[in-house]
């Protein structure tokens, strides 16, 4: 009779390999699993230094996502390497598309708190008021207003608000190719902010 112990090994070394976290990921939740047991012996002060890292830890993970997402072909475009920053609470993932005769340039910024919800707030204030400025039209995307100001003939510049104060800036040689850009973009954002 076959012993079964090199099954059983092979099976766990390949489930193992399947179900173990990346070692991204793993780094990006080290710690996070003693922040209750810290909590629960009194240690605030290093629960609270655990749990700032475990929320740098997992916003790395959300925005290296939100890159991966715009990193597909939109419309026909196909896309060059995004790159995503952070500083001082606020992130920034930048991206260009191109279909070979023109490019789209993409920025996508969100920031911790209050303070980007804010200038998300304000944006969308000055949207809902009808605010004008000479050579900006306000335009609809999906249930989104944005702001297409056309800075020469062929060079203009979309900014969206989004739901979560998201701020996302599309530009590109084509008001109109730069609208229905937008929507899609929005599309594939929302499907995994939603979510």
């Amino acid at each position: 009779m076959r012993s079964s112990v090199p099954v059983f090994l092979t099976l766990n070394l390949c489930l193992g390999g399947l179900l173990a976290p990346s070692s991204a990921r793993a780094q990006a939740l080290e710690g996070c699993d003693k922040i209750e047991g810290l909590v629960a012996a009194g240690s605030y002060v290093e629960a609270l230094e655990e749990l700032n890292w475990c929320e740098r830890g997992i916003t790395d993970l959300h925005f290296k996502r939100i890159l991966e997402i715009l990193e597909t072909p939109i419309l026909g475009y196909q896309p060059g390497e995004g790159t995503a920053e952070a500083v001082m609470g606020f992130s920034t993932i930048e991206i260009t598309h191109s279909n070979g005769t023109s490019e789209i340039a993409t920025s996508f910024s969100s920031g911790v708190g209050e303070a980007m919800s804010g200038l998300g707030a304000l944006a969308g204030l000055a949207g809902a008021l009808g605010v004008r400025q000479p050579g900006i039209e306000q335009v609809r995307i999906g249930r989104n207003t944005g702001q297409l100001e056309e800075r020469s003939s062929d060079d203009y510049s979309l900014v969206v608000t989004m739901t979560g104060g998201q701020i996302l800036t599309i530009e590109g040689s084509d008001g109109r190719v730069l609208q229905d850009f937008a929507a899609q973009v929005i599309e594939l954002l929302n499907d995994y902010l939603n979510d």
